[in-house]
């Protein structure tokens, strides 16, 4: 179990990984089930509020990244130009092959492909 009060989440210098787990019960029928997985980030990269003042890309939603994928596909960039641009956005020299797979996804998400 995490606790979470202010005095434990200042301290923290990295992120968390953890799940909550939810169950709706019925007498003793278990109705339903849900466990999802939750990575608490560092204060650092809460909003500005310490040393990162910028989220990264993957600190970014797939919906944003698909409508910044969207302005540049609208730019007269394919899927390759729009990637690279992307990667460039988010000042990306090289990037494994998960990142381009993730922005792919986003410029698929944003062109309806």
């Amino acid at each position: 179990m995490m606790k979470l009060d202010a005095g434990f989440l200042r301290q923290l210098r990295e992120g968390l990984l953890g799940s909550l787990a939810l169950a709706v019960w019925e007498g003793k029928e278990v109705l339903a089930r849900l466990q999802s997985d939750i990575h608490l980030h560092p204060p650092s990269h809460w909003g500005g509020t310490g040393i990162s003042d910028e989220r990264t890309h993957v600190d970014v939603p797939l919906c944003e990244l698909a409508s910044l994928a969207l302005r540049f596909a609208k730019d007269g960039g394919d899927r390759d130009e729009t990637v690279r641009r992307m990667a460039q956005h988010f000042e990306l020299g090289r990037f494994r092959s998960v990142t381009q797979e993730r922005f792919e996804r986003a410029y698929r998400r944003a062109v309806g492909d």
